[in-house]
Parts: C-alpha cells; sequence; structure tokens
C-alpha cells in the first residue's frame, strides 16, 4: 500500500477519533512534500539560468545575438556569480528532504539515519563555508 494513502487514511482515522486537531496533523506532514516539489521547480529553473549564463560567459557573441543584445559577457557573470547559492540552496533543500523520505521507509533506520545526519552536517558546514 502507498505510504501517502496509508497515512492520509489513517489520518482520516484519526480526524473521526480526535475531531479536527488531527487532520491539521496530516495537512503539516504534507508540507515538506510540497515545499520539496516547489524546490525542486525552483532549483530546475536555475539550474537553467546559470547554464545559460554560463555560456554566456564563455561565448558572448552568441550570446548577444541569441538573447538581442539583452546579455553582454558582464551581466552573463554577474547572473552566473549570483545564482550559485540559490542554487546550491534549492539543491540541498530537495536532497534533504529526499533523504528524509528514505529514513522514513528504510527498515535499517538507524544505519541510514546515520548516514542522512552526516550527510546533512557536511552539506551545511559546506553552505556556512560558502558564506563565509
Amino acid at each position: 500500500m502507498n505510504t501517502d494513502l496509508k497515512s492520509e487514511r489513517e489520518g482520516a482515522a484519526a480526524s473521526a477519533r480526535c475531531g479536527k486537531r488531527a487532520g491539521w496533523r496530516v495537512r503539516l506532514e504534507r508540507v515538506p512534500f510540497r515545499a520539496d516539489h516547489a524546490m525542486a521547480w525552483l532549483s530546475a529553473l536555475v539550474l537553467v539560468l546559470y547554464i545559460v549564463s554560463g555560456f554566456g560567459t564563455t561565448r558572448p557573441e552568441e550570446t548577444l545575438a541569441w538573447t538581442g543584445g539583452i546579455m553582454t559577457q558582464a551581466r552573463a557573470y554577474a547572473i552566473h556569480d549570483a545564482l550559485y547559492a540559490p542554487l546550491l540552496v534549492t539543491f540541498v533543500f530537495h536532497t534533504l528532504v529526499g533523504l528524509r523520505r528514505v529514513v522514513l521507509r528504510a527498515k535499517r533506520r538507524r544505519v541510514v539515519g546515520w548516514v542522512a545526519g552526516v550527510s546533512s552536517a557536511l552539506a551545511l558546514a559546506y553552505l556556512i563555508a560558502l558564506a563565509v
């Protein structure tokens, strides 16, 4: 049985027993998945812009013709430089939510939880190192 359907059914049963209070919990459990979906699309958009601006820094003549003179080499470099942090943040968030799903579904929660914790700590340390 699909875990999402199972949690919805359990949440509906809990709502019937406990009133509306349990229904809020079920809706709140879906927030990370919806945020992950939005972050995945945002990450894809930022990645496309990152690739186009990178192309604009390496081939400025073609990019000027392709964009109608809007993206100069200096502007492409500025966009490329500014998109590094958003790309990293959206990718890390998307990855961590995916790891959370793995941890929730895993049979060996200790090992997978440890790997997810170390991965999260390394990603956070990398983000902090970039900020400094």
